[in-house]
């Protein structure tokens, strides 16, 4: 595993994924690009304090027994391969290094959930219970939606990405490999559909919501 800067990987590869990487570093969504004898993985972390603001993406090149790590940021690059160096024995896979990464990037995304859901209790317990008397709650019930949204789009792009690679065009994963794969899109599945419970659980409370609205008008 090598780390490498934009520049340095575009100075170390041959001309023909040189033309390529440069027209795929112009965009930083999440994806899987397939070419000739290697695959791009182009991953970023979720920023959970700061949904809004869009994290800085890092790329995976994958060749034949080569993976590397390409990024501008030498301390995200650096943090990444500590993690998969602490995690990994000699003999280790390709997908795993891979897997290894991804889990990574989503490690505290579980917990981060479980935390969202606690808050969307409290606010139905809150609309339900009329525990702020006059509080609007469209903007608050707004703001959660559009965060589960963005986190909807972000699972769903990394999903499509395990898609990508179950097709395993250029044969670069073993068997091995593509159980660690596997495994690791049934993780952020988990993540995906506790995403869409949620999304379910906020329109059942946006709904409450206009209920208890439309009956204080009437009584008014």
């Amino acid at each position: 595993v090598d780390v490498l800067s934009k520049a340095e990987a575009l100075e170390s590869m041959e001309e023909m994924h040189q033309h390529l990487l440069r027209k795929a570093f112009q965009s930083d969504a999440i994806r899987l690009e397939i070419y000739k004898d290697a695959d791009l993985f182009c991953l970023k972390p979720f920023k959970l304090k700061h949904p809004a603001v869009p994290a800085d993406p890092f790329y995976l090149l994958v060749q034949k027994k080569r993976l590397y790590i390409i990024c501008d940021d030498s301390e995200v690059g650096g943090t990444l391969l500590k993690h998969i160096q602490k995690e990994t024995v000699p003999k280790t896979c390709l997908g795993q290094l891979i897997c290894l990464i991804i889990e990574h990037i989503t490690e505290r995304d579980m917990e981060y959930l479980e935390h969202f859901e606690n808050r969307l209790a409290t606010l139905e317990d809150d609309i339900i219970l009329n525990r702020k008397q006059g509080q609007n709650y469209v903007q608050i019930i707004i703001a959660m939606r559009k965060r589960l949204l963005i986190l909807k789009r972000y699972y769903e792009q990394l999903l499509n990405i395990f898609d990508g690679v179950e097709e395993n065009d250029n044969q670069l994963f073993d068997k091995q490999a593509l159980r660690f794969f596997k495994i690791s899109r049934g993780r952020i599945a988990r993540l995906y559909h506790n995403v869409l419970s949620q999304c379910d659980y906020i329109a059942q409370i946006r709904e409450a919501y206009q209920s208890e609205v439309d009956i204080n008008l009437n009584t008014t």
